[in-house]
């Protein structure tokens, strides 16, 4: 049968702290974000029909009389790729400004926020439950194999924040910063979930970057 969301238990609440008094245990799948780059990096590699232009910035897509152009910086030189007969926008930055460049209006409600959050390696499996904390302050942690982690904490880990059309600059984020967010981000983490093992707890650096 399908499963339902259904409200924790009194003593399934027992495994978090003061700060929740409700919950719901929901048929939520996770996917460890890392993994699924990678697998789909060698899918668009191995597919012919996909011809990559990698190291360009997208400036502006452009109509034409035979169809649409999408213009990209390239070392600091404009190159125009097309025309093609449909472009789909699938940017995660600067989408807003590309949909402008050919009228597109943004949507009254738009917002820019730029967050970072902890992928965590332990030494010892931790038997965890993934949860969201969904009203007030608010994080999640996600358990994928009992060796992997993937903690966040909202005001901790949010870098940068805008209304405007363009994206707000975002900080560079040094040694000492990095740790300052990784503190911060457990020691509020373990108020509503106290089994979040800060002792345990190894922060590995990437291999490269995410």
């Amino acid at each position: 049968s399908k499963t339902r969301p259904r409200p924790l238990t009194a003593a399934e609440l027992t495994d978090y702290g003061e700060e929740i008094v409700a919950g719901f245990a929901v048929p939520e799948r996770s996917v460890c974000t890392q993994s699924l780059a990678d697998d789909f990096v060698r899918a668009v590699d191995a597919e012919q029909a996909i011809t990559q232009q990698m190291r360009c910035w997208v400036t502006r897509v452009q109509q034409e009389k035979t169809g649409w152009s999408v213009v990209a910086d390239v070392d600091g030189a404009a190159h125009r790729h097309g025309p093609y007969a449909k472009i789909v926008n699938c940017l995660w930055q600067n989408r807003a400004l590309i949909d402008a460049s050919i009228g597109i209006s943004r949507e009254p409600s738009w917002t820019h926020r730029y967050r970072v959050a902890l992928f965590v390696y332990t030494r010892r499996p931790v038997p965890l439950r993934s949860a969201v904390i969904a009203v007030g302050p608010f994080g999640d942690v996600k358990n994928y194999d009992g060796h992997t982690l993937y903690l966040s904490w909202y005001d901790a880990g949010l870098l940068a924040e805008g209304t405007d059309l363009a994206p707000p600059p975002v900080p560079q984020l040094n040694n000492s910063a990095r740790q300052t967010i990784s503190a911060h981000t457990l020691a509020r983490l373990s108020r509503p979930i106290p089994s979040v093992p800060l002792s345990l707890i190894h922060i590995s650096e990437p291999t490269r970057p995410y």
